[in-house]
């Protein structure tokens, strides 16, 4: 069964609320394994990055802060949680600018194609 505003929208008609279109606009959470094992090794590597980006730039030794999983609080760990999202993070804003300006170019270049420039 489809969902009334995906209906109303394939048949040209105007949904009753703009609020039934969020479902469809929400991002998909993984569903497989293989999924949720990509989105750990992805999250991982970002944090190793972060923390040579950071040893790399002179703020943070590598030596500092290292993860002892044996302790209660597992030292450390908030710390590579917090640079992993920041990392994915600005890679995520990235790509958005990239397809951003790449959409853009092409929305221009088809109306020089289309003005007979």
């Amino acid at each position: 069964a489809l969902p009334h505003a995906l209906i109303c929208a394939a048949a040209g008609a105007p949904s009753r609320t703009l609020s039934s279109l969020a479902p469809l606009l929400q991002p998909p959470l993984p569903t497989t394994a293989d999924a949720v094992l990509s989105g750990v090794i992805n999250v991982v590597a970002c944090g190793y990055l972060g923390r040579l980006a950071l040893a790399w730039l002179g703020c943070l030794p590598l030596a500092a802060y290292p993860i002892r999983m044996h302790t209660p609080l597992a030292n450390g760990v908030s710390l590579h949680a917090l640079l992993a999202l920041l990392v994915a993070g600005g890679l995520c804003a990235a790509q958005s600018l990239r397809r951003l300006a790449a959409d853009d170019f092409a929305v221009w270049r088809w109306q020089r194609l289309e003005g007979g420039y």
